[in-house]
């Protein structure tokens, strides 16, 4: 069975099972596709490379080692499925405030090759796709996770030392702003006293431009923190 993946957009709580859905490619709603969905905890590209890993690299000796699971033996839809329809995945995140929560679409509409080496159109049964995924979920969870805090590992490093750039520049925007403030009050030349407030006019839109800029990003780095402690910690329910 081959399997393709389409990339839409590039964009811990308890995520459910498969849906029946639409994917999103247009506004038009009578054009919208036919799938199956399903949320995940991870980033999109996260996603995209476990479906790459787990589907299109691994074959069923390897599939049968994640977590018992056989997907492209024992589920219904692999059984149906006796023309090798191909499978088409779409990627998406699910919330722009929230870079780690993907939704997965399965396309229900796929096509087979007949004798004439002539493509026919096939569907695929929305509970078996959705059952497939639900399998698929857990199958990949494991090597998801451990990319996942990797990618946050790395984010939450990004942040930290955008965080310390940003502290370095305010230290030094400080010093200027002090300095130019001083030597305001002491000329008594007109002319380059206005200079000189002009630059100081300048150093403070910088300062208070680094301000905003530093708490944004104190802000992102506590909410990648927070995001690796639950990732490495998970919420029981």
């Amino acid at each position: 069975m081959l399997t393709s993946l389409s990339f839409l957009v590039l964009s811990l709580t308890v995520f459910g099972q498969a849906q029946e859905s639409t994917l999103p490619q247009t506004k038009n709603a009578a054009a919208q596709m036919a799938a199956v969905k399903i949320d995940l905890p991870y980033a999109p590209q996260v996603v995209a490379e476990v479906i790459k890993q787990y589907v299109l690299v691994n074959g069923p000796a390897n599939q049968r080692k994640a977590v018992g699971y056989r997907l492209s033996e024992n589920t219904q839809l692999a059984k149906n499925n006796l023309n090798g329809a191909d499978l088409h995945y779409f990627v998406q995140l699910k919330n722009a405030d929230n870079p780690n929560e993907t939704v997965l679409y399965l396309k229900l509409e796929s096509y087979t090759l007949n004798h004439e080496n002539m493509r026919e159109a096939y569907y695929f049964n929305s509970e078996d796709a959705m059952d497939y995924l639900n399998q698929l979920k857990v199958a990949v969870s494991h090597n998801a996770t451990v990319l996942q805090k990797q990618l946050q590992s790395s984010n939450l490093a990004k942040c930290k030392k955008r965080s310390d750039n940003l502290e370095r520049q305010a230290n030094r925007l400080g010093r200027q702003q002090e300095l130019v403030a001083l030597q305001v009050n002491k000329t008594q030349e007109i002319q380059k006293k206005d200079r000189q407030t002009q630059k100081l006019n300048a150093l403070n839109d910088k300062v208070n431009t680094n301000k905003i800029l530093l708490a944004n990003q104190k802000d992102e780095t506590l909410r990648q923190a927070t995001a690796l402690t639950l990732l490495a910690n998970p919420i029981k329910h």
